[in-house]
């Protein structure tokens, strides 16, 4: 099956809060790409007793984040926020300050699609074209990266690196090397 068959122990863990702290309940998260585009598939564990809150505002709902960029030595290279929610609703954010071409493009190109499974969690899946970040992909790219989730049951936001900041923060998160 896909997704390593949910496998938790072959999970990325998004368990972590601003400032790195230990979180729960916690997120898993499975990456894999085919040279072409980056998927990534989140299990979202959430408080059964509290519902979701599934529209399609950031902060203010529950959510999931990927933010990605491609630093390839240049200093000015955009970062990518991709936020989806709990009813399918996907969004491209500039609040990163992407320039408008690449937060209209990722929009465009960038497949999502979500399900409520119960009470107790929520699945989200990502198709993220790599040649949002770079018209030529090498062998072995590495690419800065953190994953967010925003439970609004508590706690709030939950993360694969705490930035001690902002989630997209690519920088004081995480790297993603991409095998051949």
């Amino acid at each position: 099956t896909e997704w390593a068959g949910e496998d938790l122990t072959k999970a990325v863990l998004i368990d972590r809060g601003l400032y790195h702290e230990p979180v729960t309940p916690t997120s898993y998260a499975w990456m894999a790409h085919d040279g072409r585009n980056l998927y990534v598939g989140i299990r979202n564990e959430v408080d059964p007793g509290k519902p979701l809150v599934t529209g399609a505002r950031w902060a203010g709902n529950d959510a999931v984040e990927v933010a990605l960029r491609y630093p390839s030595g240049a200093e000015t290279a955009p970062i990518l926020v991709l936020r989806g929610y709990p009813d399918g609703t996907f969004e491209s954010s500039a609040e990163a300050r992407a320039p408008d071409k690449v937060v209209k493009a990722a929009g465009e190109l960038v497949t999502f699609a979500a399900k409520v499974v119960n009470a107790a969690h929520w699945t989200a899946e990502y198709r993220i074209p790599l040649k949002l970040l770079t018209t030529d992909v090498p062998p072995g790219m590495t690419i800065e990266c953190n994953l967010s989730v925003r439970k609004i049951a508590g706690p709030h936001w939950v993360m694969w690196q705490g930035t001690g900041g902002l989630t997209w923060e690519t920088g004081k998160a995480g790297i993603l090397e991409l095998a051949e």
